[in-house]
């Protein structure tokens, strides 16, 4: 397993309740591949797994700063 690193990243367009949807969608996928130790077939390797997912900035927050004085 070394040399299985499976990655991937991409976008997608989410109305404010929509995120909390998707992550609950997320730990049920997780939760249909956890298996108690019993139950683990030899060779089987712990993978470590990481979402992180954040609001693109809007166009609003690339306004460049205007000189007040």
């Amino acid at each position: 397993m070394g040399d299985a690193f499976p990655y991937s990243r991409g976008s997608i367009r989410l109305t404010l309740p929509e995120p909390r949807a998707f992550l609950e969608e997320y730990i049920a996928l997780m939760n249909r591949y956890k298996r108690p130790d019993a139950a683990t077939p030899p060779g089987a390797r712990t993978v470590l797994t990481r979402l992180l997912a954040f609001p693109a900035p809007s166009p609003a927050d690339h306004r460049p700063e205007t000189d007040a004085s």
